[in-house]
């Protein structure tokens, strides 16, 4: 995020990985491990854990250990969209739907409930760009 945490900043960064890996579980092991960049400030928590992650028809579906919910910020749309953005700028996919330990029944920070496909997001971006040809 920016530095108010109410924006999500592009960052890109070139990571070698064994081709045997699902890239989507590469990004997202990266979003975790947070910035590297200066003035950028970590979205997820770096021991949020990836359960499980599945790609079936344009779609990513990821189960998070209870550690990515107990993160939810004031903001709890920012948490959600940095892995929405990150897989569908990184992967094939156009659309995610994120779980909590298996349970989709969650209600992430104050009111976002988990129980649906997420998109693209151009609105919570700090500069405002088109989605990025898909890799």
């Amino acid at each position: 995020t920016n530095k108010n945490g109410d924006k999500l900043v592009e960052e890109q960064r070139s990571v070698r990985y064994r081709r045997n890996l699902p890239k989507a579980t590469v990004v997202l092991e990266q979003l975790a491990r947070g910035p590297l960049e200066k003035d950028h400030y970590p979205t997820i928590p770096e021991n949020s854990e990836v359960l499980s992650l599945t790609k079936a028809n344009g779609i990513c579906y990821v189960d998070y250990n209870s550690v990515f919910q107990d993160y939810a910020l004031n903001v709890s749309e920012i948490p959600i969209y940095s892995v929405v953005n990150t897989l569908i700028a990184a992967t094939d996919v156009d659309k995610v739907e994120i779980s909590i330990e298996g349970n989709k029944e969650v209600t992430f920070g104050q009111n976002m409930q988990l129980y649906k496909f997420y998109e693209w997001n151009d609105s919570l971006l700090a500069s405002t760009k088109a989605k990025k040809e898909q890799n």
